[in-house]
């Protein structure tokens, strides 16, 4: 991308995106391809037999290099530096490239964050700000998720902020993906992934064990907000907006009734996903198992829906 490119880039943010995503959108934006295409792989749950509660769930690659590449076009080179005079240099290199990076930054000491400077923000929580210009004082952001667009921050202050760790991103000139076949592949790899039902219902019998009540109980009051388990269940239910809108944009563009149906249709995976956040964090105020019991219930709810989604999905042909 030339200089004025980065320059006027769409200013957005979508209620399902993370910094990553609003920042790599908006670059799929202005070349028109299609960002919810590197979603290809995120239906999905995993459970493992870890001890903590919090490590047992996840999702893995919320964004996924390998799908980014093949379907936007859009390369990603992370880099970890142990002093800001390499950081700084590296932002330069790329910047002098017309290459955007994103410099990882600790929330809690990132202005624009909403968690700045505030107490028990663990230093997992980071912003990726994408930067699009530097001069001698100041880098120029623009980051749809913090609103800020065309802005400048000082050197001085993302030193301050900064993990020391960088992404580049690597736009190639061209794109070309066939979206029927997209879709085709989209159904065969869904069937690879039958184990997503066992593994919402290992996690629902295992919040009926004792033992992983008194690990919930650590994570009581505010702490829960910043927590693992916290982390990984949004990570969850944001995959599942996620796939709806890969659904949706799929649907549109192959003007196909069905997909779009089935997008509508994933609302009710989605709220019983908010459903068991809620009571987690209901929980974490009250320490009340009842809201436990009920997440586990809710749990065994969305195996069913969403067995009856992967069916409608078995039936759609483009």
């Amino acid at each position: 991308m030339n200089k004025q490119e980065l320059l006027t880039l769409p200013r957005l943010h979508k209620e399902i995106n993370t910094c990553t995503d609003d920042n790599l959108n908006m670059i799929c934006e202005k070349l028109s391809r299609i960002y919810s295409l590197s979603f290809y792989d995120l239906w999905d749950f995993s459970f493992n037999n870890n001890e903590e509660i919090s490590e047992k769930i996840y999702l893995t690659n919320e964004i996924n290099y390998a799908n980014l590449k093949k379907f936007t076009g859009i390369i990603l080179e992370d880099q970890q530096f142990n002093y800001w005079e390499s950081t700084i240099k590296s932002i330069k290199e790329s910047l002098k490239n017309n290459n955007p990076i994103m410099i990882h930054m600790f929330r809690r000491l990132f202005p624009w964050d909403v968690n700045y400077m505030k107490e028990n923000v663990p230093d997992f929580f980071v912003h990726k700000a994408m930067a699009i210009d530097i001069n001698e004082k100041d880098i120029l952001f623009t980051d749809g998720y913090c609103n800020k667009f065309n802005e400048y921050l000082s050197i001085e202050q993302c030193e301050k902020s900064t993990t020391n760790k960088l992404t580049k991103i690597i736009i190639e000139n061209s794109i070309d993906v066939d979206l029927k076949e997209f879709f085709k592949d989209f159904k065969n790899n869904q069937k690879n992934k039958q184990y997503i039902f066992k593994n919402i219902e290992k996690f629902s019998i295992e919040l009926q064990k004792e033992k992983i009540i008194e690990q919930m109980n650590k994570y009581k009051g505010d702490i829960y907000m910043y927590s693992p388990m916290n982390n990984s269940l949004n990570k969850i239910t944001r995959s599942r907006k996620k796939i709806k809108k890969l659904l949706e944009d799929l649907g549109k563009n192959l003007s196909n009734n069905k997909i779009l149906e089935l997008s509508k249709e994933f609302d009710k995976s989605i709220i019983y996903w908010e459903y068991v956040n809620l009571l987690f964090e209901k929980y974490s105020l009250t320490l009340n198992k009842s809201n436990l019991e009920k997440c586990s219930k809710y749990l065994i709810e969305i195996v069913e829906i969403e067995k009856y989604l992967y069916k409608k999905l078995e039936g759609i042909d483009v």
